[in-house]
C-alpha cells in the first residue's frame, strides 16, 4: 500500500489503489485537497471494493499547475478517465462526495460507457444549495458565528494556506450532527492534508458560478445511488431529492443521525448501504 505517480500523456497523477473487489474511484473535490481524509474513513469499503483515490494536478505529486484551467472540475474529469484507462479497468465504479459529487456527475455524464454505477454523497446538480446556505447564515446564529469566527483575518490573508486549512476546520464544526466525537480524528486528518489555495480560488470565482448538469441528469444510465444526511447544512436532502427525481436508475437513502457526511458519523451504515448496492449492480 502507498501512492504511487503514473505519468500519462503529459501528466503525473499521483494515486493509490487499496482493497479486492470491484473498481470505484473516488473523485476528488475541485477545492483544493489531497485524499487523506476520505481515504481514511472510506478504509472499510476496501474489505469489498478496489478504491482508487488520486489527487488533482497541483496537490501533492500529481502534475503542477501549468494554467488556471487546471484547478476545474473538467481538469479532474480528464484525469480521471486517464487514471481509469492506465490502470486497465473497463468500467469503474465512481463516488463523489460533495463537490467531489460535481466531478463524478460530470464523468458519468460524458462517458456512459465507462461507469457501472455512481455513488453520490452530499452533492447537488447545481449550486441552487447556495441560497439555502444564505438563508441559513441570516437565520442560523451558530452557523453564523462560525462564518464571522472565518472572515476575521481578513480577506488580504486568503491566500495563505494555513488560512485555508483553519477555515476548514472551523467551517467542518457545523456541517456534522455532532461533531465532538469526531473532533480530533478529523482535524487530525485536515492537519495533515496537502491543500491548493489555487483550487480553492478557482472553485469558488470560475467553476461554482458555471456548473450546472440538472438537465442533463436524464442521460445518466447507470444505476445511482444517492446519500444524504437529515442534518446536513451545506447540502440538505431536498437537492439529493431533486436528483432522484431526475435520474432514471437511482435509489435515495437518507441518514437519519448524520449531517454534511454521513461516510463518518454513520460509518457502519454507510458501507453496508454502498456495498450491498455495488454487489447488486
Amino acid at each position: 500500500m502507498g501512492s504511487s505517480v503514473a505519468r500519462i500523456d503529459d501528466r503525473a497523477i499521483e494515486h493509490e489503489v487499496r482493497g479486492s473487489g470491484p473498481p470505484c474511484l473516488l473523485a476528488p473535490v475541485g477545492w483544493g485537497i489531497d485524499y487523506t481524509l476520505w481515504a481514511h474513513y472510506l478504509a472499510d469499503l476496501e474489505k469489498k471494493l478496489t478504491m482508487i483515490y488520486f489527487n488533482p494536478r497541483g496537490i501533492g505529486d500529481s502534475s503542477k499547475i501549468a494554467s488556471p484551467s487546471d484547478c476545474s472540475t473538467d481538469s479532474i474529469v480528464s484525469d480521471m478517465e486517464r487514471l481509469r484507462k492506465h490502470l486497465g479497468f473497463e468500467k469503474i465504479a465512481v463516488m463523489g462526495h460533495s463537490a467531489g459529487g460535481f466531478s463524478a456527475l460530470k464523468y458519468a455524464i460524458r462517458r456512459p460507457e465507462n461507469v457501472s454505477a455512481l455513488v453520490l454523497i452530499a452533492t447537488a446538480a447545481n449550486t441552487e444549495y447556495e441560497a439555502d446556505f444564505d438563508e441559513l447564515l441570516r437565520t442560523d446564529k451558530r452557523i453564523a458565528r462560525v462564518h464571522e469566527e472565518m472572515a476575521k483575518p481578513g480577506k488580504e490573508e486568503m491566500a495563505k494556506e494555513e488560512l485555508m486549512r483553519r477555515n476548514l476546520i472551523i467551517m467542518f464544526s457545523v456541517y456534522f450532527k455532532d461533531y465532538e466525537p469526531f473532533r480530533g480524528e478529523f482535524e487530525e486528518l485536515l492537519s495533515a492534508s496537502k491543500m491548493s489555495v489555487d483550487h480553492l480560488r478557482y472553485h469558488q470565482q470560475a467553476d461554482l458560478p458555471r456548473y450546472d448538469v440538472l438537465d442533463d441528469l436524464p442521460q445518466i444510465s447507470c444505476p445511482t445511488l444517492i446519500l444524504a444526511g437529515d442534518y446536513d447544512p451545506i447540502c440538505p436532502p431536498k437537492f439529493s431529492r431533486v436528483m432522484d427525481d431526475a435520474i432514471p436508475e437511482s435509489k435515495l437513502m437518507v441518514f437519519e443521525n448524520s449531517g454534511h457526511c454521513p461516510f463518518i458519523e454513520e460509518r457502519d451504515e454507510f458501507v453496508r448501504s454502498v456495498v450491498d448496492f455495488l454487489e447488486g449492480t
